[in-house]
């Protein structure tokens, strides 16, 4: 009866450490974290994976826009333009709201840190992304 308890007892120890390391493996994943207060962009601290490098450009840009209030924090970004120059990259695309509205926007990164950001029309999104030279 006791080697059955401590069989029970130390299979759930196995379950809860293994949704623990689970959790703790998912929290390095890049994401943007979003409440009423504020807005974290995680896993980004280093950008040695190639999905980091891929995705954390864009959080950064999100989180920019979100901070600014020019969007609501609910809305669901769609990246359609992303170019790479030298240092600079620009990453452009649509915001949808719950509403169903949609606008398109563009930031500009140096370095990986957002200098510019800004609400555009589609015809200013499709200039910028036509030229070499971004500046919003």
């Amino acid at each position: 009866m006791l080697t059955l308890r401590f069989f029970i007892l130390a299979s759930l120890a196995g379950i809860c450490l293994w949704g623990l390391f689970s959790l703790l493996e998912n929290l390095r994943e890049p994401g943007l974290l979003r409440s009423p207060k504020t807005i974290v962009v995680k896993g980004c601290d280093r950008l040695d994976t190639p999905k980091a490098a891929q995705v954390c450009p864009q959080l950064f840009c999100q989180k920019a826009l979100l901070e600014s209030n020019e969007v609501a924090r609910s809305a669901r970004f769609e990246i359609t333009l992303r170019r790479k120059a030298n240092a600079a990259e620009l990453i452009g695309g649509n915001v949808l709201t719950d509403a169903g509205t949609s606008r398109h926007f563009a930031c500009v990164l140096e370095n990986g840190v957002v200098k510019f950001k800004k609400i555009v029309t589609s015809t200013d999104l499709e200039s910028l992304a036509a030229g070499s030279e971004w500046s919003l």
